[in-house]
């Protein structure tokens, strides 16, 4: 952890590391990592201060991960499979099915969406809550998603 120009702490976590998140809601961090197989290889190590204080065991490893402000979930990419997992506060409470390899994810603030990127499948998932609402067929191998606030879109390239 660092505070300014200073390192204050060091946390080890016993995963490859991944993406790491700020949950403004409850003042969390939230690292992601990964082991490989076999079994269950996705981990979220919940951090509070320079203390993990729990961790949850995911199916997979998370690629991308997104925090939703209007519920407060945290949306994670699962490359290797078809599904978004979606984690409320210490919980894995959903694994939502897209296309095959999610890989970019990003939240529009005015619907409220989140839209999740599948690769392999050459679509765009809209999801609201632990559903998707739409899925949208896109030009090939999409990898990434922006939400612009200027125009209200989403740029997918």
């Amino acid at each position: 952890m660092i505070n300014g120009t200073r390192l204050i702490a060091n946390i080890t976590a016993e995963c490859d590391s991944g993406p790491v998140i700020y949950d403004p809601a409850n003042k969390y961090i939230y690292a992601f990592g990964y082991r490989e197989a076999p079994g269950p290889n996705g981990y979220a190590y919940i951090i509070n201060g320079t203390n993990i204080i729990e961790n949850i065991i995911l199916p997979y490893y998370l690629g991308c991960v997104f925090y939703d402000p209007s519920n407060g979930f945290l949306y994670g990419t699962n490359p290797g499979s078809y599904y978004i997992s979606v984690i409320a506060s210490s919980s894995l409470i959903a694994s939502v099915t897209v296309g095959y390899r999610p890989i970019g994810i990003t939240y529009d603030p005015i619907n409220n969406y989140i839209y999740a990127v599948s690769e392999c499948t050459n679509s765009v998932s809209v999801i609201q809550d632990t559903s998707v609402v739409a899925k949208l067929n896109v030009g090939t191998f999409p990898q990434q998603i922006l939400y612009n606030p200027s125009n209200d879109l989403c740029l997918c390239r």
